[in-house]
């Protein structure tokens, strides 16, 4: 018997719960200030969904302000390095995992962070303690639990290298550990979608690993993972593998919503417009009987948006002390 990943997920949120639930208070991070103490308010959970993953004893403002590093080392050679960028982009995809994920904006990013673990993660029915996760839950009949299950959640910077590890798949190569992992959730992932998810895990390398773990989260960074994945969605126009170019589109459009929702306050009504007008003319890029033109020219116009966004990041929630302010006035 398979229980739905939406079953599982959507089932706290729908019974009121899930994101009021008191937590031990010896789960709460280390730090966590008020931001964090009590569950996530409807609004803070509707401009940033990737808190319903996140332990409610968490610091939201830290959580939002900073980014996690990317061990990875990429190739040098142009094909290969298209591979591995498909790869990453189709990491962030929600759709991968299927309708229910797709509707909560889960993705492999979710419990791995830039191929790291996220230690926050928890989901009541998947979690124990924060940063654990039992996906075999999802295809597991009732009554069939597993004691050394849920597991914390790895790294997966040279995971499937790793002997001796808990989760036995994580010794498997790229290929089939991720075929298994997507196994769980229904989801038999297009050739082309493997071959790409692969290359991305195989460029992800603990030698790779920045000196800092984490970094603050900018609007510069933001923009360059937008002109990142449209570059990929114009290197696989050729492709033809509809999955891929979905999973590819959905990536692109989350980047851009994110973006939206740190602009999405008064006095910037304006630019986010821009921001929406932008995603709705990147879907007909996506539609034009000559992509790669379409997406060039696609850029071309973002690129003359990107100056306004940049003069106005200081009153955006990327701006740290706005993002405290808008926290402390939308909690709970």
């Amino acid at each position: 018997m398979r229980t739905s990943i939406s079953a599982l997920l959507l089932a706290p949120w729908l019974l009121g719960w899930g994101t009021v639930l008191a937590q031990p208070a010896d789960h709460a991070a280390p730090g966590a200030s008020e931001h964090g103490a009590a569950a996530w308010s409807a609004p803070t959970l509707d401009r940033f969904p990737s808190l319903r993953w996140i332990h409610t004893g968490s610091d939201a403002l830290q959580y939002l302000s900073s980014a996690v590093s990317e061990c990875l080392h990429p190739p040098t050679a142009a094909a290969e390095l298209l591979l591995v960028e498909t790869g990453r982009q189709l990491f962030g995809a929600p759709g991968l995992l299927g309708t229910g994920a797709a509707e909560l904006g889960l993705s492999c990013q979710s419990c791995h962070p830039a191929g790291q673990a996220q230690t926050r993660f928890h989901l009541p029915g998947l979690s124990a303690a924060p940063g654990s996760v039992d996906l075999q839950a999802i295809a597991r009949a009732p009554g069939g639990s597993d004691p050394g299950l849920p597991r914390p959640i790895p790294p997966l910077h040279d995971a499937w290298r790793r002997a001796g590890s808990a989760d036995l798949l994580h010794s498997l190569p790229p290929a089939s550990y991720l075929q298994a992992k997507l196994a769980l959730f229904a989801v038999e992932p297009s050739p082309a979608v493997l071959a790409a998810l692969s290359a991305y895990l195989e460029a992800l390398s603990l030698s790779a690993c920045p000196a800092r773990a984490a970094s603050p989260l900018s609007l510069a960074a933001q923009l360059f993972e937008i002109t990142r994945s449209v570059d990929v969605l114009q290197g696989n126009a050729g492709v033809a593998d509809a999955l891929l170019s979905e999973l590819l589109a959905q990536a692109a459009r989350q980047r851009l919503r994110a973006l939206r929702a740190r602009f999405d306050l008064p006095g910037l009504a304006a630019l986010t417009a821009e921001i929406s007008a932008r995603e709705a003319a990147l879907a007909l890029a996506l539609q034009a009987p000559h992509r790669v033109a379409a997406l060039r020219d696609w850029l071309t116009d973002w690129q003359e948006l990107v100056p306004a966004l940049r003069a106005r990041e200081q009153d955006s929630l990327y701006d740290r002390d706005v993002l405290e302010r808008w926290l402390l006035q939308a909690a709970p």
